[in-house]
């Protein structure tokens, strides 16, 4: 088997949509976990009304890191582009919650946030092919 035929795994529709339902599903797990763990940190501790915004933030862009690394993972390939296009959903999602929460106006809080959402999902959508790589290499032959 050639290289480039190893390199590029031949995947089905079926197989890239169970791929990102399961990987919606671990980035949700985990902007949970994280929105979990901040709300514990401002039980027990004094965080100022101020961090709500960043920390909420954090907390989805660790669901688009978590839900990126997931899916490229999975497909194998064009990690980057699928970490941007986990990126884009969930500011897509993020930009429609505050729709439906009355905020019209997009303000520069928001540009940041997109920024964070696509680097984390790049990032992840990375090291989810860095890893499949290193799954691949180790399987014997």
């Amino acid at each position: 088997m050639s290289d480039n035929a190893r390199m590029t795994p031949n995947r089905t529709h079926s197989s890239i949509g169970l791929a990102a339902i399961w990987s919606a599903v671990c980035g949700a797990l985990a902007t949970f976990a994280v929105l979990l763990a901040v709300s514990g940190l401002y039980c027990a501790t004094d965080v100022p009304d101020y961090m709500c915004a960043p920390l909420a933030t954090l907390a989805i862009c660790a669901g688009a890191f978590m839900s990126a690394r997931q899916l490229a993972k999975r497909i194998g390939q064009n990690g980057l582009l699928w970490g941007l296009g986990c990126g884009m959903v969930f500011f897509v999602l993020f930009a429609a919650a505050a729709l439906l929460n009355g905020q019209t106006e997009f303000t520069a809080f928001a540009l940041i946030k997109l920024a964070c959402m696509l680097l984390s999902g790049a990032l992840g959508g990375y090291l989810g092919i860095v890893s499949s790589e290193k799954k691949r290499q180790r399987k014997p032959r």
